[in-house]
C-alpha cells in the first residue's frame, strides 16, 4: 500500500502518530503550516483545521510542547513522552 492509500485508511491515532513522526524526524520546533505541508507531502488527507485539533490534543496529552511566540505563529515540538509513544506504536 503506498503512502496516499495508507493515509486514507489511517485512524485518528495513526494520523497523530504521523504528526509526531514529522516532529521527531525533524528534531525542530515547527509551525502548524510546516507540519501540515510535510504531512501532505507524505500523503495525508486531513485538513489544516484537523491538524490544529490534533496538535491541541497532543499538547493536552503531554506528547507535544507548544512554544508560544509573541508576534509569530506558535511552534510545536515533540516531548520525551511523545518520543516514547512512537517507540511503543
Amino acid at each position: 500500500m503506498d503512502t496516499a492509500e495508507n493515509a486514507e485508511t489511517m485512524g485518528k491515532e495513526e494520523r497523530k502518530q504521523q504528526v509526531l513522526q514529522i516532529l521527531n524526524e525533524s528534531g525542530l520546533a515547527l509551525t502548524p503550516y510546516v507540519l501540515f505541508r510535510n504531512a501532505k507531502m507524505r500523503g495525508s488527507t486531513f485538513e489544516r483545521r484537523t491538524l490544529s485539533n490534533y496538535l491541541a490534543e497532543l499538547v493536552d496529552e503531554g506528547r507535544v510542547e507548544k512554544i508560544e511566540q509573541e508576534e509569530e505563529t506558535n511552534l510545536y515540538r515533540i516531548t520525551e513522552k511523545g518520543r516514547e509513544s512512537l517507540s511503543t506504536s
